[in-house]
């Protein structure tokens, strides 16, 4: 949570490059086709690491969302997040 809406801002950018970093490695994972999911194929590795990145709740467009709209209208920072 940042301390103005700069930060904010510079973190929703981080959000939508996030989820299209994710985007394409779902795409690079699709296209290797069944041998991506072998244990020996660094595919697969970096397919499981962007995935559990991108479920992460600071990865949540609705949290984020709310949590943008909240510090925007003056109502500060949540401080369970």
């Amino acid at each position: 949570v940042g301390n103005d809406l700069g930060e904010f801002v510079d973190g929703h950018e981080f959000l939508v490059r996030a989820n299209r970093c994710a985007d394409a490695m779902t795409g690079l994972y699709r296209a290797t086709g069944g041998k991506a999911a072998y244990r020996s194929n660094p595919v697969q590795r970096s397919y499981r690491d962007v995935a559990v990145g991108i479920s992460h709740i600071s990865m949540s467009w609705d949290v984020i969302g709310a949590e943008y709209g909240s510090f925007a209208l003056g109502a500060g920072a949540n401080p369970n997040i």
